[in-house]
């Protein structure tokens, strides 16, 4: 199993990139199987925001990429399936604690048809 995350330091721009990598063995002799077989899956996300110097530079665009790739048969993984996603929003901080984002994305996966949908969340820190 292998991780790795980045993330841009000037507080205008926020490029964020994380990806993750998984390769497990099953079967073998305890399954009564000659040799065991070795499922590889990854999964991982890049994203780009910025702070626009506007409203008191409360405003922040994003964008990201979202992908899972997981492999045909891979007994650790039966509740998933290959997923992409590419998603666009606004994040507008009302207070340093409180802010609101609005968000389309569009997820395509293997086992159903492309999806449209939206969001609108509100989220506090103390």
């Amino acid at each position: 199993m292998a991780a790795g995350f980045t993330a841009g330091h000037d507080t205008r721009v926020s490029p964020i990139r994380r990806a993750f990598a998984r390769s497990a063995t099953h079967g073998g002799q305890a399954d009564g199987e000659q040799s065991a077989k070795v499922y590889q899956s990854a999964a991982g996300y890049a994203q780009a925001a910025y702070r626009l110097r506007i409203l008191g530079e409360r405003l922040k665009p994003y964008a990201r990429y979202e992908q899972l790739n997981v492999q045909d048969k891979d007994p650790s993984l039966t509740d998933f399936t290959d997923y992409n996603a590419i998603l666009g929003g606004v994040r507008v901080d009302l207070i340093p604690t409180l802010a609101v984002k609005a968000e389309a994305r569009h997820e395509t996966t293997s086992t159903h048809a492309s999806n449209w949908s939206g969001a609108v969340q509100m989220s506090a820190s103390w």
